[in-house]
């Protein structure tokens, strides 16, 4: 019973792995730009609703703008998904529930992480209400194995839906390890 259990996770595996090489990108020409598309971790029901959490070295809040900059080892949390980067400017929703934020813009060394799944870029903003995260600038998705890169990359986290467009080069490799 065990050797069949095994057997049934290898081939789990195995067709994980051929689903994602076999192209979870889907690329398509567009105005002269490419677009790939892509599944971007857990996806499908992250609750955009779920508290945020924020750390840093310091933190400056500018109550007349409604917004606040936190800076140094910026970590931000939500449900699943996971962002760092070097500052972070958050503007809060203007007569609605008291410090309720309603946009994120990261910006230096982002890194945003669902699941097994990360994304890289030099910014990324983040739309509390529509759970939409815009990242640009030397902006690279990986999922393990596979990357790719691009101008700009936009996640739908309620969805689980990435789109990247721009100047996009796709690494696919394949269960057998070789690259293509």
């Amino acid at each position: 019973m065990i050797v069949i259990g095994r057997r049934m996770k290898n081939i789990a595996a195995r067709s994980a792995q051929m689903f994602a090489a076999a192209l979870c990108f889907t690329l398509v020409a567009a105005s002269g730009d490419a677009v790939a598309q892509a599944k971007f971790g857990t996806g499908f029901g992250h609750d955009t609703s779920k508290p945020i959490e924020v750390a840093a070295d310091s933190l400056e809040v500018r109550n007349a703008a409604n917004s606040a900059v936190f800076r140094g080892r910026v970590r931000v949390k939500q449900g699943a998904v996971r962002m760092t980067a070097k500052e972070l400017h958050v503007t809060y929703a203007k007569g609605g529930k008291s410090g309720a934020i309603d946009k994120l813009r990261a910006l230096g060394d982002v890194l945003i992480t669902n699941g097994k799944d990360a994304a890289t870029a030099k910014r990324a903003d983040y739309n509390v209400k529509t759970g939409k995260i815009i990242m640009t600038g030397d902006v690279l998705l990986l999922q393990d194995p596979n990357a790719i890169s691009g101008d700009r990359l936009i996640i739908d986290l309620p969805t689980g839906r990435a789109t990247m467009k721009g100047r996009i080069t796709v690494k696919i490799i394949r269960k057998d390890g070789a690259k293509k």
